[in-house]
């Protein structure tokens, strides 16, 4: 039993330390594909209010949770297809669907009420007590707190976006549904008392519209086009970006940090001078983007495609790398075999406090896989000599092993136990603990020969 339990908790620990730089699996520029996404529908929002809460929303009443750690599906209360997601912290979120359907998450349960027969494909909400919400036939609601209200606006275009500086501050914009065309593009503007039209027609469908701190708007659309508002002086620039994809969301932090999403994977970003091409990693039409930081970034978009920008690189603010295994193997199909490892078994292991707990002090591990070279040997031996049983678990979900190789990840899991702080050896204990209940032991599927 203690054999078995041990190599229950080395699985584990394949699994969730290459959690923690791999969880996306690295590409040019930054973006990678995110893994383990609980969903192959069309996603076509993605918001959040931190590193640990981002909302994906999409076909279907599609709804999925990203924690810092991971992916989760979250139970919906639609099956109509969710268009827009508008997020103004953690207890007070909205969504716009298909029919007329608004949700709203009160910080407890969510909630959906049908306010129209027409098509909602954008939400902002300014507060929980300030919310506009914009669809089809020129559709513009407004929520005060208390209840919805039909706006009157200047076009029965659908109107494919809104957004604002403050509830006394909004725009709209959009075009005619379906493939759209050359000058149909049409925004609105709210001023507190009435919307009124900016420009209609002398531009392609618009899409998407975000603002940014210095209060300029940001626009893209059909055939790739990028447009620059001030509402100073009440005048448009059109960027050059060398791109001629549509553009479907744009989001950022600043004036010098924009990035816009669209069809077949493109990805670009603003610095401040220039829009610049990137490697999305995927060629999946992509359907939103949030902006987190220069650093952090989120686009989501078709068959449940989710990529991930992370410009930092994989180690700490010294550079220490504090993945285990990018330091102990060199072979890169190695560490290909464990990223399988990982999205294939980790996202069917149950009690993920357990993965929460390594991924936590896979930093740690680390460090003392760096200090010392036995332990390092070690841990680039016990994949090695492991290869045919990690395949098996990803052939058969269960895999036996000999005594002799179980003896060796032992030593190394009490090597590293010896070196570890009082920290990690609770955590170790608890995982331990949890296996020896049963919680675990049976996911792994490894037994002795």
């Amino acid at each position: 039993m203690k054999k078995s339990v041990q190599i229950s908790i080395f699985i584990l620990f394949f699994s969730a330390a290459t959690q923690l730089v791999y969880l996306p699996t690295p590409v040019q520029a930054g973006w990678a594909l995110e893994y383990g996404i609980p969903s192959i529908d069309k996603l076509r929002a993605i918001r959040g209010y931190s590193p640990e809460s981002v909302f994906a929303m999409g076909d279907y009443g599609t709804m999925l949770f990203y924690n810092g750690i991971g992916w989760s599906a979250l139970e919906t209360v639609t099956d109509k297809t969710i268009y827009g997601i508008g997020f103004y912290c953690p207890c007070e979120i909205f969504a716009s669907a298909d029919k007329g359907r608004v949700l709203h998450f009160s910080g407890t349960a969510w909630t959906h009420e049908v306010l129209s027969d027409n098509r909602l494909r954008a939400i902002w909400a300014a507060s929980g007590k300030d919310v506009f919400a914009a669809g089809e036939h020129g559709t513009m609601l407004h929520f005060d707190g208390i209840s919805w209200k039909e706006m009157s606006v200047p076009t029965d275009k659908t109107l494919q976006a809104v957004w604002g500086f403050h509830g006394g501050d909004v725009y709209a914009a959009g075009g005619p549904s379906g493939t759209g065309g050359v000058g149909t593009g049409v925004m609105i503007h709210y001023d507190s008392t009435s919307w009124s039209i900016i420009t209609d027609g002398a531009y392609p469908r618009f899409k998407a519209v975000w603002g940014s701190p210095s209060e300029k708007l940001y626009v893209v659309g059909d055939g790739g086009i990028i447009l620059l508002y001030n509402p100073k002086d009440d005048s448009f620039s059109e960027f050059y970006s060398n791109n001629a994809e549509g553009l479907r969301d744009i989001w950022g932090t600043s004036d010098s940090n924009i990035f816009a999403v669209g069809d077949y994977g493109t990805i670009l970003r603003y610095d401040g001078s220039q829009w610049s091409t990137m490697n999305a990693g995927t060629s999946e039409n992509l359907f939103g983007v949030w902006v987190y930081s220069e650093d952090l970034a989120f686009a989501a978009g078709d068959s449940g495609t989710i990529v991930r920008y992370d410009s930092a690189s994989p180690g700490d603010d010294n550079g220490t790398e504090i993945c285990p295994f990018v330091l102990a193997l060199n072979n890169r199909d190695d560490l290909r075999l464990l990223r399988r490892l990982r999205d294939q078994r980790l996202v069917t292991v149950k009690g993920l406090d357990i993965v929460k707990l390594f991924y936590e002090h896979a930093a740690e591990i680390a460090h003392i896989v760096q200090r010392h070279p036995d332990i390092r040997r070690a841990l680039a031996a016990c994949v090695l000599n492991n290869r045919q049983l990690i395949q098996d678990l990803l052939d058969d979900g269960r895999a036996g092993i000999t005594q002799q190789k179980a003896d060796e990840i032992v030593m190394l899991l009490e090597r590293l136990q010896q070196e570890g702080s009082t920290q990690l050896q609770s955590a170790l204990t608890f995982a331990l603990n949890g296996i020896q209940t049963g919680r675990l032991l049976e996911q792994t599927g490894v037994f002795i020969k």
